[in-house]
């Protein structure tokens, strides 16, 4: 009885994987599918519009449902410009301050799991690039804005040429996540020759002191600024840096 059951059961599975292929006959490049995928999922899975993955699917394939679906061509990227992800920072806070989107950055990134800061950390992110000829990323025409510094900044510098963040970050050996919010409104795809920055400023940490107290008192809390240590040896305040 149980055998003639599983021997049923494959028979269905089978079926319907053949069902599928079939349905998929006409694509170059197919992909599995959830039971709760959508079109709007599986578009922003594979950086594409709701109407542009649409486009991909005969009109035979219902979703969500479909097991397999069509998927854009597997072209290798063309990084032109990456950051190697530090502690504590995620995919898309880095992404977003190069303007790039969640849809674009997947694009760039296909393999890159981005899910937490300890599964991305040290891992290489591609901010600029091309598939198959596209290009994605890159400045983008935005009126300029003034950078405001931050009034705990303890150390500046003076670029001595045109560069991005991914250049100040190595230059200076600082995430650039950190730079940036150091650097309120920094444009890291325009920082400009002769522009002055905070590259290391005192980060406040909150302490706690435990004291015995009656039912009626309390614990008092102290906040105490430390300033962290600097990434490299710096003689004076202000200093020109350029590029690498």
């Amino acid at each position: 009885m149980r055998a003639s059951y599983l021997l049923l059961l494959a028979a269905s599975i089978e079926a319907t994987l053949k069902s599928a292929i079939d349905s998929t006959n006409g694509c170059r490049f197919t992909a599995l599918a959830e039971p709760t995928d959508t079109v709007e999922t599986l578009a922003a899975r594979y950086g594409m519009t709701p109407s542009e993955f649409r486009s991909l699917q005969p009109a035979n394939i219902t979703l969500p449902g479909a097991p397999l679906v069509c998927i854009p061509q597997g072209c290798p990227v063309n990084c032109t410009l990456d950051y190697t992800l530090q502690t504590g920072e995620t995919c898309d806070s880095v992404a977003a301050l190069f303007n790039l989107s969640p849809s674009r950055r997947l694009r760039l990134n296909p393999s890159l799991d981005c899910g937490s800061t300890s599964s991305s950390d040290s891992h290489q992110l591609c901010l600029r690039g091309s598939i198959d000829g596209t290009f994605i990323g890159g400045p983008i025409s935005k009126p300029q804005v003034q950078v405001s510094i931050t009034s705990t900044c303890l150390n500046t510098v003076t670029l001595s040429s045109k560069q991005t963040c991914v250049d100040l970050s190595q230059n200076t050996s600082m995430p650039i996540t950190r730079l940036a919010s150091w650097n309120k409104g920094i444009d890291c795809w325009n920082l400009r020759q002769g522009q002055e920055l905070c590259i290391n400023a005192t980060i406040a940490t909150i302490t706690t002191t435990a004291t015995n107290t009656s039912s009626t008192g309390f614990s008092p809390v102290a906040v105490i600024p430390h300033p962290p240590p600097l990434p490299t040896p710096f003689q004076t305040t202000t200093q020109f840096v350029g590029e690498q």
